[in-house]
């Protein structure tokens, strides 16, 4: 079971939007509105009738393909941005995707709900996909072309992190040991 959260107004000129964004989530079938504290407003997707399966307006995924137009290098800013809502939930599991995506039109994209970040690979059938500036979003160019798709994150730094911590902890249980004391005695 999934759940949605809106975080808490602001005070700035977001909160039109905010207020806007809440009222469609109430109306949005499929979720439920469970609180609205502090922490901001909580929905939990529920199933819809027929055969526990989450209704069509959910994407259920941190990973979608979207249908969307790349600015060209003629002036423009550089950024992704979706022109149709044909979002299509990919499948994964949890923080990687290995799936096979179908041939579409040109222009689509790989929009997933992560920070984007250097560490973020992906490949189709191999061949590397091109990051591209989707906002905060972690997003990857597809194109037309369907296929094997791999992505994952890489972290280059994890392997001295961890000798560095294992040398620390090495330190520190060697520094708590007791040390018996010597007497004094002749010289």
């Amino acid at each position: 079971m999934a759940d949605v959260l809106v975080p808490p107004a602001t005070g700035d000129a977001d909160d039109a939007a905010r207020t806007q964004l809440v009222g469609r989530l109430d109306s949005t079938a499929g979720l439920e509105r469970i609180t609205a504290n502090s922490s901001g407003v909580i929905w939990r997707v529920q199933p819809s009738a027929g055969a526990g399966a989450v209704p069509a307006t959910v994407v259920s995924s941190w990973a979608r393909l979207v249908t969307a137009t790349i600015a060209g290098a003629a002036g423009a800013s550089g950024k992704a941005a979706a022109s149709a809502p044909t979002d299509l939930a990919i499948a994964s599991d949890g923080r990687s995707v290995h799936t096979r995506i179908p041939a579409g039109t040109a222009g689509r994209l790989i929009v997933l709900a992560e920070r984007a970040d250097s560490g973020w690979h992906a490949t189709l059938d191999g061949r590397p996909l091109r990051s591209v500036s989707g906002g905060w979003r972690q997003t990857f160019e597809v194109g037309a072309d369907g296929g094997r798709l791999v992505i994952e994150l890489r972290s280059p730094n994890r392997v001295p992190w961890l000798v560095a911590q294992g040398v620390v902890g090495l330190l520190t249980v060697l520094l708590a040991l007791p040390v018996r004391r010597r007497k004094a005695g002749r010289r």
